[in-house]
């Protein structure tokens, strides 16, 4: 059995610099963000993307571009109440749409 001294020795030296270019926020034409969301709407969306037949990644795509449509219509988001914690800023929403969580 081979000694490796590093995870990446046994990688092909293209796919080593693909993940250590500092360009990894890309994923084909999409671009990675990160967003804080309840872990109720975590359940939820992959409860409707099986229900769906179609992919998480696919499905939280599906609903920012819903979100967007409905702003371009007019919806417009409540203002947020924020609250400074020591790691980070906390959002509370209290909209009809998130009351379900």
């Amino acid at each position: 059995m081979p000694k490796f001294d590093a995870p990446t020795d046994a990688l092909a030296q293209r796919s080593v610099r693909s993940v250590k270019s500092k360009n990894t926020t890309k994923a084909g034409r999409f671009q990675r963000k990160t967003v804080v969301v309840l872990p109720e709407q975590v359940d939820y969306i992959a409860e409707i993307a099986k229900r769906e037949g179609v992919g998480k990644m696919a499905m939280w795509r599906w609903v920012l571009d819903q979100g967007l449509l409905a702003y371009e219509d007019g919806a417009r988001p409540e203002k947020a109440e924020a609250r400074a914690t020591a790691r980070d800023v906390v959002l509370y929403h209290d909209t009809a749409v998130w009351r379900r969580f």
